[in-house]
């Protein structure tokens, strides 16, 4: 039995001599400061307190946001906030994880700010002169304020030598009659967009409102005359631009029915379903069209 409580007492003076080895005991006196344990523990602050401070302030992604989670749990494990076992060197650490924390999240916030390893304006201005560009091609690039010129634009699409209506467009204007209101009608051509809405655009200002309709439908028959499920398309829109406004009837009705198998039926049907007053207003409005 003496022998038993012998053993015991051993094992218990055991564990507590191995329990002051790990945590120094709770008489243990704190380590001292040397200049090692001082760097090192700057050094450890100085590391985790950048990568989070700079991974706080550069970036918002949900992926890295986790990461700051993560080494965030670690910090109690890697600094240590017990007040019980604080020493010099921990007080050392942990000053220097705030200090350099900060300073992370300040460079970060200047690096988003300024982004100083871009290149400058003045070293894209050289490049691009370098390869060829004017000092204002170079500024107009760098700069990004090049407005869009919508007037050269559409005179520039005028020159086209065809223009292209897809089918799809022919199938929604398909279903008007002559019966159908003006406005409506209008309205049907102006959704398709592109040449249709040119019609709609010129033949609502150029023509007097009892034509409107019979114009609109005038054209449609012209080119939305085929079976086939490939775009149609309007040709030699270049010899239409090409005629003069002031021709008279006879001439602008030759010059028109030259351009085009689909522009000789516009002809044709014009020249049975309108005067001869109305049809040259017409073909003026169409003439506006292509300008």
């Amino acid at each position: 039995m003496e022998e038993n409580d012998s053993k015991v007492g051993s094992i218990i003076e055991t564990f507590q001599s191995g329990s002051q080895l790990i945590t120094g005991g709770e008489n243990a006196e704190p380590r001292k400061m040397t200049f090692l344990n001082a760097f090192s523990a700057i050094f450890n602050g100085l590391g985790i307190g950048l990568l989070l401070g700079i991974l706080l302030s550069t970036t918002l992604s949900p992926v890295v946001s986790g990461v700051i989670a993560t080494v965030s749990s670690l910090l109690a494990v890697l600094i240590g906030l017990n007040e019980k076992y604080l020493d010099p060197v921990k007080s050392l650490r942990i000053g220097s994880f705030g200090l350099f924390t900060v300073a992370g999240i300040i460079a970060g916030l200047y690096l988003r700010a300024n982004n100083p390893f871009a290149p400058t304006l003045k070293d894209k201005m050289e490049e691009y002169k370098s390869i060829g560009f004017s000092d204002e091609e170079a500024r107009n690039l760098i700069i990004g304020f090049i407005k869009s010129d919508t007037s050269k634009a559409q005179r520039e699409a005028s020159l086209l030598y065809s223009t292209i209506v897809n089918s799809s467009d022919c199938d929604v204007l398909y279903y008007m009659t002559a019966e159908t209101p003006v406005p409506e009608m209008v309205n049907t051509f102006r959704s398709t967009e592109g040449i249709w809405r040119k019609f709609a655009d010129t033949f609502q200002t150029e023509l007097p409102d009892e034509m409107k309709g019979k114009s609109l439908l005038l054209v449609r028959d012209s080119f939305c005359n085929s079976s086939s499920s490939e775009p149609y398309t309007i040709s030699n829109t270049e010899k239409i631009k090409a005629i003069n406004p002031k021709f008279s009837l006879e001439e602008m009705e030759t010059q028109i029915s030259a351009s085009g198998e689909n522009w000789k039926n516009l002809i044709l049907m014009a020249q049975s379903q309108f005067s001869e007053s109305e049809r040259l207003q017409i073909y003026k409005a169409i003439l506006k069209v292509f300008e």
